[in-house]
């Protein structure tokens, strides 16, 4: 870590006045034309990851011009899960309640930037959020469904398996259908929108 990056990090531990639980940890450094360095920092707790809580910190020539973003102050007794992955999953999958899901298809996942089933990412969601009274510790899965076709970053409670929030990837698709049984396996759907035209997937992403 540069001398500036490990600056920026104590003095947002600093500015925020931050209780010892919380760290800041560099996710991304890049530069631009005008000198300035951009860094992109994640907010953990008790080394949990706080959805959401991500702070940048702009500076050129050593030093540091401005800082912005999401801090969260979180107050949690206890970050270990009662409930597994697995059984998150299964409240995640029930949720959504599809016939399909794009993890079946691998060929057309490829194409959705190698879109996988996904493991699960443990997580503090802040009580910002849907209207929580106060943090929850959560499974985060990316659920692509297609039929019907939906995709959405559903946030289990890590405790007692409720859903907690649901953050849409995929915002809006008019129809959806299969193409056919026999091209079902290589090309599992296809998007109409009013138009009877069909849209780019890429771009409803």
């Amino acid at each position: 870590m540069s001398s500036d990056a490990k600056s920026a990090s104590s003095l947002l531990k600093s500015y925020l006045n931050v209780k010892d639980e919380i760290d800041f940890r560099k996710t991304k450094s890049e530069s631009d034309q005008l000198g300035f360095t951009h860094y992109t920092y994640q907010q953990y707790y008790n080394n949990v990851k706080i959805e959401f809580g991500v702070y940048k910190v702009h500076s050129k020539s050593g030093e540091i011009k401005t800082m912005n973003g999401d801090y969260f102050d979180i107050q949690l007794s206890n970050v270990s899960p009662i409930l597994s992955k697995e059984t998150a999953f299964e409240s995640a999958i029930k949720s959504v309640g599809a016939e399909h899901y794009m993890w079946e298809f691998p060929d057309a996942a490829k194409e959705m930037d190698n879109y996988k089933k996904p493991e699960g990412e443990l997580v503090i969601l802040p009580a910002d959020f849907n209207d929580l009274k106060e943090a929850r510790l959560a499974y985060k899965f990316d659920i692509f469904a297609t039929e019907p076709i939906s995709r959405g970053e559903i946030y289990v409670d890590a405790n007692n398996g409720a859903i907690l929030f649901y953050n849409a990837i995929i915002k809006h698709v008019e129809h959806f259908g299969h193409i056919g049984e026999s091209n079902h396996e290589s090309n599992p759907f296809h998007l109409e929108n009013a138009g009877n035209s069909i849209p780019d997937i890429q771009t409803l992403i």
